[in-house]
């Protein structure tokens, strides 16, 4: 199958969707390739379709995938067409027909806002994973949000990340370190009543609060030499991490404020 089609730009404030309709159930095949202006839509593995086949009692479900950022700027809205070519890989009957039907379509839906107040009440009924639960893997080691904030006035400001550590010890503000591009905190500011400069991220005390990867980070303040560094738990808390593992920290240095 291969169309041009005429869409609007896809709008800030909005998720996108294409679905596929009559391939949702059980028996319906092997799933089905997706190519967007030529480019193809990549399953998880490389070697599969875009989109695998229906499993046992995973049918009727919707069955497509979300337009990411990778594809988002394809859809401008101007007078260039978006050309959408998918293939399906089709059931044999018992009988020895081959036979399917498929169709698809874009949907779009409005996300909701989230303002702080929204994000503090996902964080009281959010418990958050921390070091202390990685340790006994008890429920009462979650950090549970009572609705107030422990002020700590020794991270306040902004810092910077430079890296990465094995544990705090290990840390030489005199060796060069390569900053982490895949750390969530490249850098942060830390305001009174538990608030950052990210909606997504609070604090109480000595934890960073991260609603993302739902941990509760432990941070450890510390002066070298006449300069204030930040360490911040790396997390990567899971029931499977067993024996000597243990968390990295971010090293952070403070920049003002």
């Amino acid at each position: 199958m291969r169309t041009e089609l005429e869409l609007p730009a896809m709008r800030e404030g909005y998720a996108y969707r294409l679905l596929v309709g009559g391939r949702s159930h059980v028996g319906s095949g092997e799933g089905s390739d997706v190519w967007i202006n030529g480019r193809h839509k990549d399953a998880r593995r490389k070697s599969d379709p875009t989109l695998s086949g229906v499993g046992r009692r995973a049918g009727g479900r919707p069955w497509g995938f979300v337009i990411d950022d990778d594809f988002r700027g394809m859809f401008t809205g101007d007078d260039a067409p978006i050309t959408l070519a998918c293939t399906g890989f089709l059931p044999i009957h018992k009988s020895g027909v081959k036979r399917n039907y498929q169709a698809f379509w874009f949907e779009e839906m409005k996300l909701p806002s989230l303002g702080e107040a929204q994000m503090r009440e996902v964080l009281r009924v959010t418990p958050l994973l921390t070091s202390a639960w990685q340790t006994s893997l008890e429920d009462a080691d979650r950090f549970q949000f009572d609705g107030t904030f422990a002020e700590n006035t020794s991270v306040l400001g902004s810092w910077k990340q430079l890296g990465k550590v094995a544990s705090v010890d290990e840390f030489d503000p005199a060796v060069k370190m390569r900053v982490d591009r895949n750390a969530p905190y490249q850098s942060i500011t830390f305001k009174p009543q538990g608030r950052t400069d990210d909606i997504k991220v609070m604090y109480s005390g000595d934890l960073l609060l991260d609603l993302i990867s739902k941990q509760g980070l432990k941070m450890m303040p510390k002066e070298i030499e006449g300069t204030a560094y930040l360490f911040i738990e790396a997390g990567g808390f899971k029931a499977e991490n067993t024996g000597d593992w243990q968390t990295a920290y971010y090293v952070l240095q403070h920049i003002g404020g």
